[in-house]
């Protein structure tokens, strides 16, 4: 076996990223959090019923007054409806309005009030002497206080304001045609008790020194493992818990050396008196609720082909940890085992099987190519944008412009983010990359809240980091769960001067390979025709371009070099056709095309990666 190959290693790393013992808030909680509601009561004025401390009128909109619920009789027997917010209670996350008359059932497991706070007969319609025409408001309760969708407003209109995808639903109480229609609105949104947002730290790592040729950084790579930064939340110790999280990362050194990041986050309970009593500042005291906070293990691979894997690896290791159960072996002994004793799947070998609590996961070889391995699949690529969006973003790539991708998803991003920099083989993206972006970071690259960075850069961030921040227009958007892409202004005019046939053939090959592969399950064969589709377009774009390449028998030290010593730039441009050359002359002024140029000429590391061209 080459020795090279024997040396190889699935994984380098293990790390566990979590809360400091000394916890540093850096954001505090969010302030749209609003109290959920958490009881409902009817009140009837004439009964010399008062509001109680605590409780608030459910208002009419644009008014200073409580709403009159009694659309039948409003000025003899008013009837208000009355709110409590707080987290005494599990809070009412649903709310439903029962009608007599329409032999309608009540909702199971809602609470239906018949009542008034004196124990007074009450319908929300005023008749109280004709059962039958009874109106009863109702509401349902969370099964807990946190990660739950929780009702945060009630308010009684004259207009239908059905909003679902804002958490907005009406019910209509009447119908009238010569008085004021009557629904009662309520908005719903998740609960989440926090206490705002902690620097992450590195809590362990394995091995405890760093790899001969790769050395981890152990000032960033806590943040990608965390890229929210470490939450706490306060639960019920008995409530269920938020399921754990698999995400992915890539760790970019300054000389474009990429490690893969699988991470596994968690909701741990947070023991020790100093760090509970810190947390609990911020927080409205109750007894019941206890904090827990975010944690990560994570592995660190060179290897992005075996993210699934590890992916299976992380979680089977974390149920183990919180099964309560005795372990046949060491938690310590199964990382050591996947650091040091998994062999590395060869040609002789090209699947190595790894057992783990029963269940047997697989390393299978990566496809080994001319073309440098991508920790993204083009299979997740055409699932989030259709192909004049690709074929829009890397055009944009090409030219070395802004690029910023938007997701809900980390998988999504470091997904994308790969597979569009594979595509420009053989040219390679060596300004700044960032394929899923901390928080922390992103208050350090938005400046004064508008994006500021000198070079160009590829960058993944969250979507919900948008409002925060200004994106200034000459940044290509990409919003990988919309489908949707938002370019620079300049953007069409530098694109129309590609040449016309070579990108005509992309956009029928790759719409050929779409229809070929429609009702398939995405594999090897469509990754591989994706990439061909590109490797002839950017084959296409460089024809000939050898013969302008400069002898390098003066330029002995490749430091002091680039393009323009190496290669004849003004006479290629010259020999591409008119209408193209602006597109040509940005092309060339770029720091991949300047790279690529110097690695072709002189003899590198790159020299088989580049066998191609």
């Amino acid at each position: 076996m080459d020795s090279e190959v024997a040396s190889l290693k699935v994984a380098e790393y293990f790390v566990v990223a979590g809360l400091s013992e000394e916890p540093s808030l850096y954001r505090e909680p969010d302030v749209t959090d609003v109290l959920p509601i958490q009881d409902i009561q009817v009140l009837l004025p004439n009964e010399q019923e008062l509001c109680p401390i605590g409780w608030d009128f459910v208002m009419t909109p644009g008014t200073q007054y409580p709403a009159n619920f009694n659309w039948v009789n409003p000025t003899q027997c008013p009837i208000y409806v009355v709110v409590k917010r707080g987290y005494d209670k599990k809070p009412i996350c649903a709310i439903d309005v029962f009608f007599m008359e329409r032999r309608e059932k009540q909702l199971q497991d809602f609470t239906y009030i018949n009542t008034s706070l004196s124990g007074k007969p009450v319908s929300l319609n005023g008749s109280i002497s004709r059962i039958n025409k009874h109106v009863y408001i109702g509401y349902q309760r969370a099964t807990t206080c946190n990660f739950t969708d929780v009702v945060t407003s009630l308010e009684l209109t004259s207009y239908k304001k059905d909003l679902p995808k804002q958490g907005i639903y009406s019910i209509r109480l009447h119908r009238s045609t010569f008085t004021a229609d009557y629904f009662l609105t309520y908005r719903v949104a998740k609960q989440h008790v926090t206490t705002g947002l902690f620097t992450e730290t590195l809590l362990d790592r394995f091995p405890r020194t760093d790899n001969d040729n790769i050395t981890l950084d152990f000032r960033k790579t806590p943040s990608f493992c965390l890229p929210l930064g470490v939450r706490v939340e306060w639960f019920r110790n008995k409530d269920p818990k938020p399921e754990p999280q698999f995400s992915t990362f890539v760790l970019t050194n300054e000389k474009g050396f990429k490690m893969y990041g699988s991470s596994v986050m968690f909701y741990e309970l947070v023991i020790g008196a100093t760090k509970v009593n810190t947390l609990a500042r911020n927080y409205p005291k109750n007894p019941e609720l206890f904090p827990y906070a975010t944690k990560s293990i994570c592995v660190l691979s060179r290897w992005p082909s075996f993210f699934d894997t590890f992916r299976r690896w992380l979680l089977e290791l974390y149920e183990m940890s919180v099964s309560g159960l005795a372990l046949p072996v060491p938690i310590e002994r199964l990382i050591s085992n996947l650091l040091f004793d998994v062999p590395f799947p060869t040609p002789v070998k090209p699947t190595v099987e790894l057992v783990i609590n029963k269940e047997a996961l697989r390393f299978e070889q990566p496809l080994m190519t001319q073309i440098p391995i991508s920790g993204g699949t083009f299979a997740t690529l055409i699932q989030c944008l259709r192909i004049n969006n690709i074929l829009s973003v890397f055009y944009q790539m090409l030219l070395e412009e802004n690029i910023l991708l938007v997701s809900s998803s980390t998988m999504k991003l470091t997904a994308s983010a790969e597979a569009l920099c594979s595509l420009l083989y053989p040219f390679k993206w060596i300004s700044p990359y960032i394929p899923l972006l901390p928080h922390r970071y992103s208050e350090e690259l938005f400046a004064d809240g508008e994006l500021d960075c000198p070079l160009p850069f590829i960058i993944g961030m969250r979507h919900d980091f948008l409002d925060l921040y200004s994106i200034p227009s000459r940044v290509t958007q990409v919003y990988l769960d919309q489908d949707k892409i938002v370019l620079p202004p300049t953007a069409a005019a530098i694109v129309s001067k590609l040449p016309k046939q070579a990108v005509s053939q992309l956009q029928s090959a790759l719409q050929n390979i779409i229809n070929k592969f429609d009702n398939t399950v995405p594999g090897k064969e469509l990754e591989l025709s994706i990439q061909e589709a590109f490797l002839r377009f950017q084959a296409s774009l460089l024809h000939g371009y050898t013969d302008y390449l400069r002898p390098v028998l003066e330029h002995k030290n490749r430091d002091l070099c680039n393009s323009e010593n190496l290669f004849d730039i003004e006479r290629f441009i010259d020999s591409r056709e008119e209408y193209t050359r602006p597109f040509y002359k940005k092309l060339l002024k770029t720091q991949m095309f300047d790279c690529f140029i110097i690695n072709r000429s002189f003899i590198s590391n790159s020299d088989e990666t580049l066998e191609f061209f």
